[in-house]
């Protein structure tokens, strides 16, 4: 608060100072004559008069534009220091709102989605059921799971990510007090969706350039993406590949970032990989170094305790639909 009330201090100072220089500009002429004094004559060209007029035209406007500028930006100033005050003392900002809120949810979720896979619906017995009977039941066991999985469970996930995000189009290497000067375009933005995170590391990782490769085509042909994932290498390019997939099936159909990113949680549930994939996204330090805020749940743990977590569900098989999404989209479109 002292450095911006010093800051503006001194732009009043300065103000004050082109102000008077504004009034130089208007009222201060060269006198040719004077009472008491010899007449001097001064032969100047009427066109030199007129660029001489002109000139102090631009310099007066110039100067008054920048005092607009400058009062324009001691406005932004404090105005911007009073909407941080107050959402300070309001407790509204992602900084003081600690994302353990966030991780006592995603505890919380977890431990849901353990006692409902732990309930006896979870495992259809087949001896004492017919099979249309046996179908209905897992249909509708599987049909809960999905719900809270995509309902729940992503989002839990996507929050812990999302916490200490940077604004869209923002990273660390912006200067701080840049957002000052638009306060109300930088209201209008919101802060990187967790998928958009995700298609940032593809990004760095070359995932287009992977996935264009005539070995991975013939890969994904004949469905090899997933067995072949035993080492660490395999894993990445395995997290590569689900990526390009989900970009390539979801954005035909125009699905939202929140469908895609929930596409990724269960096809990382579906193949036990969802853990190793976050570790990578996560370890990946330029990717954090720009994106994340220096306060933000990643940036402090690494994202390991909640991975933590997540690790008890790995001892259940998972059989979710990813493509749920687009899947009504393809019927329709396989139907015409």
């Amino acid at each position: 608060m002292k450095a911006t009330e010093h800051l503006v201090d001194q732009l009043k100072t300065q103000i004050a100072d082109l102000e008077r220089f504004i009034q130089y500009l208007q009222t201060g002429k060269i006198k040719l004559k004077t009472p008491g004094e010899k007449v001097t004559k001064i032969a100047v060209s009427k066109d030199k008069c007129f660029e001489r007029k002109s000139r102090d035209v631009k310099t007066v406007g110039a100067v008054r534009r920048l005092t607009a500028i400058i009062q324009m930006f001691i406005g932004t100033q404090i105005s911007c220091s009073q909407r941080h005050f107050k959402m300070n003392t309001l407790k509204k900002s992602m900084k003081i709102n600690h994302w353990g809120d966030y991780r006592a949810n995603l505890e919380l979720v977890v431990s849901e989605l353990l006692e409902m896979l732990a309930l006896p619906e979870s495992h259809i017995d087949s001896d004492y059921m017919s099979d249309s009977e046996g179908a209905i039941a897992a249909m509708e066991c599987n049909g809960k799971i999905a719900l809270m999985v995509r309902n729940r469970l992503a989002p839990a996930i996507q929050h812990l990510i999302q916490h200490g995000l940077m604004v869209v189009g923002q990273s660390t290497s912006v200067v701080p007090f840049v957002d000052c000067l638009h306060p109300k375009m930088n209201n209008s933005k919101s802060s990187m969706h967790a998928w958009e995170l995700i298609l940032k590391y593809y990004e760095i990782k070359n995932g287009d350039y992977f996935n264009s490769t005539p070995a991975r085509k013939l890969s994904q042909s004949f469905n090899l993406d997933i067995e072949g994932c035993k080492s660490s290498v395999s894993y990445k390019q395995c997290l590569l590949s689900i990526i390009g997939n989900i970009i390539t099936s979801h954005s035909k159909y125009k699905r939202s970032y929140g469908s895609c990113f929930k596409a990724f949680v269960c096809a990382g549930l579906n193949s036990k990989m969802l853990i190793n994939w976050l570790k990578f996204i996560f370890k990946c330090q330029p990717l954090v170094e720009l994106y994340y805020q220096p306060w933000s749940y990643v940036a402090q743990t690494g994202f390991d305790d909640a991975l933590h977590s997540l690790e008890k569900l790995n001892q259940y098989n998972f059989d979710l639909p990813a493509d749920l999404a687009i899947r009504q989209l393809q019927n329709i479109k396989d139907a015409f």
